[in-house]
């Protein structure tokens, strides 16, 4: 529904005014100034809860260090909700930081007026909690400063995203040892014209043999055949990850790929080719 357009057709929203201004940090600091205020004049006036005026003085102290601690947090829960929309976002997630970072980024749908809402709160401990609310909560989303803080030190995220399997996956081809160095870019990422050693070619009396193909119209071509055997001895990586790389990574340097010779990557006709072929493998098992 976020990536669809369906929403700008929808006359009865497009023709509605929209409250997308939550005030989070106005709502949140409303008060901050008065209570400032008396704890000043309770200190200066001798009317403190002990007579060193601790709790006064701690809380002025988390007053003032407040906005700051607000950017920091909204700050953070921004950055960790919006893995919601990267391409390695697991979909196994709560689905309840996906409608927050609706909230939170103004999504069509996802307004006051359509019921949602998000509010700040400094607590008496000093952390700030923010709260989401609205359609499709079970219960409102709560989210603490400082356990999100913990969490972003312990290297642990908010909002889990899956492995990014193409970067993993060409790291694996790279260390796998079936491509030559000249292959291998400055940035250890295979090069656009990498191919694999010529020692996986399978070869015919010392000569590359060929797969023949058919490119239509009564017309043929080489493409060089790999021993897979050999690769698959030559590559060594965790079960798990083999039959995914052989289908959806190796699949494509072997499919399709022409000599370097000239002469036999030229076009040729493929009845001829096709009995030369059998006639060479007759020859060969005599």
């Amino acid at each position: 529904m976020i990536q669809s357009d369906a929403i700008a057709y929808d006359d009865s929203y497009v023709g509605s005014p929209v409250d997308t201004e939550f005030g989070v940090l106005n709502a949140a600091y409303q008060e901050t100034g008065r209570e400032y205020a008396k704890l000043k004049m309770d200190i200066q006036q001798g009317k403190c809860m002990d007579q060193y005026c601790t709790f006064e003085n701690e809380r002025i102290v988390q007053l003032e260090g407040a906005p700051k601690l607000s950017l920091d947090f909204l700050s953070n829960v921004t950055g960790e909700l919006a893995t919601v929309e990267t391409p390695y976002y697991d979909p196994n997630n709560d689905f309840c930081f996906m409608i927050a970072n609706c909230i939170l980024t103004k999504k069509p749908g996802f307004s006051k007026t359509d019921g949602y809402d998000m509010s700040l709160t400094l607590l008496e401990n000093g952390t700030q909690q923010l709260v989401f609310t609205g359609p499709g909560f079970d219960k409102p989303l709560q989210i603490n400063s400082a356990a999100l803080s913990t969490l972003l030190e312990s290297d642990t995220s908010l909002v889990a995203d899956t492995p990014e399997l193409s970067k993993d996956m060409s790291k694996l081809l790279v260390e796998s040892g079936i491509f030559p160095p000249d292959a291998v870019g400055e940035n250890q990422q295979l090069s656009a014209a990498a191919k694999i050693s010529e020692e996986f070619i399978l070869k015919f009396d010392g000569k590359p043999d060929y797969e023949i193909i058919d490119i239509g119209e009564g017309k043929g071509r080489n493409v060089l055949r790999y021993d897979i055997d050999k690769i698959d001895k030559k590559v060594m990586f965790a079960k798990k990850y083999k039959e995914y790389f052989l289908n959806n990574y190796l699949k494509q340097f072997l499919t399709n790929k022409l000599s370097s010779v000239e002469e036999d990557a030229l076009v040729f006709d493929l009845a001829e080719a096709r009995k030369a072929k059998a006639q060479q493998f007759m020859e060969g098992n005599k």
